[in-house]
């Protein structure tokens, strides 16, 4: 967890605007339990909604 919370500083260093609705359009996975679970990951290391 701690690398996740690291990359997601990282990229909002870069894109401070980058957010859990920007993953859900770079990921457009078939299967909505893949994208929640995605989802569910990023929001737990910090990106915000």
């Amino acid at each position: 967890m701690d690398d996740a919370k690291s990359a997601v500083r990282s990229i909002l260093d870069v894109a401070p605007r980058y957010n859990i609705v920007s993953s859900q359009r770079m990921f457009p996975y078939p299967e909505r339990r893949d994208l929640d679970r995605l989802i569910d990951g990023l929001r737990a290391a910090g990106l915000p909604g």
